[in-house]
């Protein structure tokens, strides 16, 4: 394609593919990345040839301050969609007037008792219908604002094997000690990713990931249309609805990766992909975040049983509650020894162990800045962070286990 066969640009609301809005230095124009790049980035290519669409969707539940600017972050972006909707669910505030006034779609759900993944489903049902098998949707949290670059370089990252292109965590500079060790966790996941994923640093490969991150993926029509269709022959299991998420899931983001490894996609979570979402402000939003993953990927993980897909899940859950021992093993054995010989001697292969411990700790959060790393150097404070998780996480064990009612809790 060359540039004098380009469409010309088009005005919001006229749902044609959109070419790169605005071109920084270095950065290549789409249409000459169709030509010369097909064989290195094929969607990014076959998109430019085929002018398919990319649909953004947003499922927002009362989000009148953070709406303006994850609709801004999508206006932003270098790959600009052809479509965003906004699926306002129950919504009691200004959300809707907010995202009107936007110039955005507005789809509001009816008679939705099933949260997040019940608009979801509701939105899927009215678009899916009019798109094609290889147009492309981004489902996003209404509370992220993506980087100018996620679209491209998830495009980018999409491969034919591919169930989804998903975010790494980030957050904004933390307000507070609780936002700060938080922002260290996402880092050090990050880091596992690229570890995990790539095997290597320096692998062009895009990383892949063990979990869908529900806050900002990219899939194609085709891939959701199948587990829709695998959903109601009983191919994956869970109830019979024809449905893309599952309607009993506390978390569906944490159930649609089973369903998408099940039906044989591998889960891509390239370094290009790195929006912003807030982390929980209060202690009580994140107690309530951490025991609702819990309590819904281990239900989820009961439902689908121990398979060859299931069992590195299993393993994972398994190893976290040995490593929620060493804490206590550790204060059991201080207090062993003090009570054995009145006190505790250092010596100094275990000082020089701690001290690798802490520079560990540090080394792994210094692209979050010298706070983070000031804040790991104490060593108490993750201490602590690390306990409030293990609590969390056994309070969403013992409600898996009591097989009581699932609650979801507003965060």
């Amino acid at each position: 394609m060359t540039r004098n066969d380009r469409p010309p640009p088009t005005r919001r609301g006229v749902h044609e593919l959109r070419y790169v809005r605005h071109q920084p230095a270095g950065r290549t124009a789409l249409g000459q990345l169709a030509f010369n790049d097909a064989k290195t980035m094929p969607y990014l290519a076959q998109m430019a040839a085929e002018r398919r669409k990319i649909v953004a969707l947003i499922p927002a539940h009362n989000e009148e301050d953070a709406i303006r600017d994850t609709i801004t972050s999508l206006n932003d972006q270098d790959l600009l969609p052809d479509r965003i909707i906004i699926v306002a669910d129950n919504c009691s505030d200004d959300t809707e007037l907010i995202a009107c006034a936007a110039g955005v779609e507005v789809m509001a759900t009816r008679d939705n008792p099933w949260k997040k993944a019940g608009a979801l489903n509701q939105a899927l049902d009215r678009i899916l219908p009019e798109l094609k098998d290889r147009d492309l949707v981004l489902i996003q949290d209404a509370d992220t604002n993506l980087n100018p670059g996620f679209l491209s370089s998830a495009v980018a990252a999409m491969t034919d094997d591919a169930g989804g292109v998903c975010a790494q965590y980030d957050s904004p500079p933390p307000r507070n000690i609780l936002e700060c060790l938080q922002s260290s966790e996402f880092a050090r996941s990050r880091r596992r990713t690229r570890l995990q994923g790539a095997g290597r640093f320096w692998s062009a490969r895009p990383e892949t990931t063990k979990i869908l991150v529900g806050i900002a993926a990219l899939f194609r029509v085709g891939v959701l249309r199948e587990v829709a269709a695998a959903r109601a022959a009983g191919r994956i299991p869970g109830t019979r609805d024809r449905t893309v998420y599952s309607s009993t899931s506390l978390c569906e983001d944490y159930e649609l990766t089973l369903a998408l490894r099940s039906l044989g996609y591998r889960l891509l979570c390239p370094a290009g992909c790195r929006p912003k979402t807030d982390a929980m402000p209060t202690v009580t939003k994140l107690w309530h975040q951490r025991v609702r993953w819990t309590r819904g990927g281990l239900d989820d993980l009961y439902v689908y049983g121990v398979s060859p897909v299931t069992r590195g899940y299993v393993a994972a859950h398994a190893w976290r509650m040995v490593a929620m021992l060493s804490p206590f093993l550790y204060a059991s054995y201080l207090l062993a020894l003090y009570l054995t010989f009145g006190h505790i001697a250092w010596s100094r292969p275990w000082l020089l162990i701690n001290v690798l411990f802490i520079a560990e700790r540090v080394i792994t959060v210094r692209e979050e800045g010298w706070r983070a790393m000031a804040v790991s150097a104490l060593l108490i404070p993750e201490l602590a962070y690390d306990w409030f998780m293990s609590a969390a996480y056994l309070s969403g064990l013992a409600g898996h286990l009591r097989g009581s009612a699932p609650q979801w809790r507003e965060t």
